[in-house]
């Protein structure tokens, strides 16, 4: 499959938020080695399965699609706000979201398979024991992600507290 990365004018067929040009001069930029050593074919399937990821994330994102194709990504949306800033195009946040996810992929599918669906309870090793939380994620956590796509999604962006007076 080709690497074709939207670009904010509704690119039919893409396949990513960042291409190949984007994603070698951030990582460059983070002096990642390993995304530096792989190979292009790699390094585009990542790309392209860390828009995946992305795209079916189990969050809301803020405004609307700007256009109902069906072949087209989640964004560009319109009516879309960080605070009081409009998210135009493809946020740089989102694009540096996905070539961190790309990396992570090059370096540890992130499709991994868990044991058990990973709902794990307790291990016992020694004196030292490991439990987790009731609530807590079975999927593996990606905390720059996170950061990076807060103030694109409902809950993930800037918030004003509203006092009584």
């Amino acid at each position: 499959m080709a690497l074709l990365a939207e670009d904010g004018t509704i690119v039919v067929g893409a396949n990513t938020y960042a291409g190949m040009d984007y994603a070698n001069a951030y990582h460059l930029s983070l002096n990642n080695t390993s995304w530096d050593e792989a190979e292009d074919e790699p390094k585009e399937a990542g790309l392209i399965y860390a828009t995946r990821y992305i795209e079916g994330a189990p969050v809301l994102w803020k405004g609307e699609k700007l256009s109902t194709v069906d072949d087209t990504l989640l964004w560009p949306r319109w009516n879309a706000y960080d605070g009081e800033v409009a998210l135009l195009g493809v946020p740089e946040r989102l694009k540096r979201a996905v070539c961190e996810l790309a990396l992570g992929h090059l370096t540890s599918a992130l499709n991994k398979a868990l044991a058990r669906g990973g709902d794990l309870s307790s291990v016992w090793v020694g004196p030292i024991t490991v439990s987790w939380n009731d609530w807590a994620s079975t999927e593996t956590q990606y905390p720059m992600v996170k950061r990076l796509l807060k103030g694109l999604y409902i809950g993930g962006g800037s918030q004003r507290r509203i006092v009584r007076g």
